[in-house]
């Protein structure tokens, strides 16, 4: 072999290397993201091998549950501020006379 086939050879290993090692990383990285996900949403927790499309469309529900119970709560806030309000503007009338 010439010299400069030996360094190319040397060279595509070193690359074939370090591609590999960032594609674990990556991976890795996924994973543990994943988990992290899995974690947060109730009932899956304790669910070690819970496949990622689980994982994926039980978090979507969990969130879609809670973007509907922020809606509600606001809605009961308003209504309850309205109420405040009115109790308020009661008293005041009250203590006129």
């Amino acid at each position: 072999r010439a010299e400069g086939e030996e360094i190319d050879v040397v060279t595509d290993v070193a690359k074939r290397k370090n591609h590999n090692y960032l594609e674990r990383k990556r991976r890795n990285d996924l994973r543990s993201r994943f988990l992290a996900l899995r974690d947060q949403v109730p009932g899956l927790a304790s669910c070690p091998k819970t496949p990622k499309v689980v994982i994926l469309s039980k978090s979507s529900e969990y969130l879609q549950s809670l973007i509907s119970a922020e809606r509600r709560m606001a809605a009961e806030k308003r209504q309850l501020q309205l109420r405040q309000t009115q109790l308020l503007k009661r008293i005041a009338h009250l203590k006129g006379h």
